[in-house]
């Protein structure tokens, strides 16, 4: 016996076909003649149709020929669906992975909380300046020295770009942090590229776990690059996602594994095409394994300092809150010798570093097990609103003297250095040890009736800061100097 295709569509056709039937009727006078109007012919349709539904509801279809229900076995045999085949996994096929760096071409030295993470606090952290040393989980403010940047060392050789990440212990098996590079290619502050990668489980090169971003738009850092922009946050950060554990225009793009010899160092490899293979930039290097939001950045444009928290003891904001559990690096160059402050760059050096070679390598100026020495940087601006603190619309002084002695001012120990464009100086290459910082109001460009300090204190008198810097590689980055102009 002929079997029907599906009771839905045979329902809906029937219905059609009736309902046309009876409006042709109808209309052609033929209805009237068999004694039927075209309400009566409707309400037949609809007639069958709830008995077609009566038969579905009990399990059975009727045969189109006959009009004999169909058991409900028969039916599934011509009415099931056919079946889905799932589709099939993509297979990624690598073809090269990365080798070994050879050497160190640059390094950045980061400050270690080792010595105040037991305390549940660090020194270092400047939230306005999008410089993080926020190695603490906010729930207890536990010190998690896997997270704890002390050094990166960066190494290209075409095609690849290495990054070790030194920690300050081996991260554990667990961890769910984040290790990475931030890129700047045009050096403006705002990160153009950003390599992240989660812990691999050992020396292997490996993809799992890697993903590249880029900001497209170019509004990571906000209205104000690398300065915190009060939220919300206008951009979308890192918008795209160039590379995702194999997937991508290049299976190969992006790698990450565990230093042989070293568990407490995380390196990742990358294609130097994902940078346009571009001979100058600015880098630095981040953990996290609190937000690992890449469209968030940057963080601290995200969230209010209150709302981020702080581990300065001396902070209002302190304990950390919502932005924890992270650390990241100042930013250095590469494929040049700076001259004067880039935003967020590291401290200058004090004596020239030598040229970069053809090959873009370098010897660094001390070994890895030299003492790294500390530095003091800020800025000497004009507090335009006069709100007494550092925020938009803020202009820095240039040439501006400024004056450091060791212990107190007018000690031992002196030495100056001059603002550069926007307003920022820098001390390094100093001994670990307390330090005053002086600037006087005398140098400050003419006005009329003179200028006045709103920051660190108020008054008429030459503002000092003093700054104790007794861990080897720590950085003091917020010694500003503010001044508002005397109104007759």
């Amino acid at each position: 016996m002929k079997k029907s295709p599906p009771l839905q569509s045979m329902l809906m056709i029937c219905f059609l076909i009736f309902s046309i039937l009876a409006c042709n009727l109808d209309l052609a006078g033929i209805g009237a003649d068999a004694g039927l109007s075209s309400t009566q012919t409707l309400e037949a349709v609809s007639t069958m149709a709830a008995a077609t539904l009566q038969a579905m509801n009990q399990g059975g279809d009727m045969d189109a020929g006959t009009g004999e229900e169909v058991s409900a076995e028969e039916s599934a045999e011509v009415g099931a669906p056919p079946e889905v085949t799932p589709s099939p996994t993509v297979e990624i096929i690598h073809v090269t992975n990365p080798g070994d760096p050879s050497s160190t071409s640059y390094y950045i030295i980061d400050s270690s909380s080792a010595a105040y993470g037991p305390e549940q606090r660090t020194i270092s952290d400047a939230f306005t300046l999008n410089r993080l040393e926020r190695s603490l989980d906010a729930d207890g403010m536990v010190y998690q020295p896997y997270l704890d940047i002390v050094r990166a060392e960066l190494y290209i050789s075409s095609p690849w770009v290495y990054l070790s990440i030194f920690l300050e212990e081996a991260p554990p098996a667990d961890t769910a942090g984040w290790y990475a590079m931030e890129v700047d290619l045009d050096m403006d502050g705002r990160g153009n590229i950003l390599v992240a990668a989660s812990l691999p489980p050992d020396t292997t090169w490996t993809t799992n776990g890697v993903k590249v971003f880029k900001d497209a738009n170019f509004d990571v850092g906000g209205a104000h690059p690398m300065q915190n922009d009060s939220p919300p946050q206008a951009g979308d950060g890192y918008e795209t996602v160039l590379f995702d554990q194999g997937l991508g225009d290049d299976p190969d793009a992006a790698w990450v594994r565990i230093a042989p010899s070293h568990p407490d160092r995380v390196q990742l490899g990358f294609k130097y095409a994902l940078l346009n293979s571009d001979g100058e930039f600015l880098w630095g290097a981040w953990t996290d394994e609190g937000l690992q939001e890449a469209g968030w950045f940057d963080y601290h444009d995200h969230f209010t300092h209150a709302e981020a928290g702080s581990p300065l003891t001396e902070s209002s904001n302190y304990p950390l809150a919502a932005m924890d559990s992270m650390d990241n690096t100042c930013r250095w160059t590469y494929g040049f010798q700076p001259t004067e402050p880039l935003p967020g760059l590291c401290p200058l050096p004090t004596t020239p570093t030598p040229t970069p070679t053809a090959t873009m390598t370098r010897t660094p100026t001390r070994t890895p097990t030299d003492p790294p020495p500390v530095t003091i940087q800020g800025r000497v601006f004009n507090d335009v609103n006069d709100n007494y603190m550092l925020d938009t619309g803020d202009t820095g002084f240039s040439g501006i003297t400024v004056h450091l002695w060791r212990n107190s001012c007018g000690g031992s120990g002196h030495q100056t250095t001059s603002t550069g464009g926007s307003g920022w100086y820098n001390f390094t290459g100093l001994e670990p040890g307390t330090y005053c910082v002086k600037v006087y109001r005398s140098n400050l460009p003419f006005v009329t009736y003179g200028w006045y300090n709103t920051v660190p204190n108020t008054g008429l008198v030459d503002p000092t800061r003093s700054i104790n810097l007794s861990t080897p590689g720590s950085s003091h980055n917020s010694a500003h100097f503010g001044f508002a102009e005397i109104i007759g």
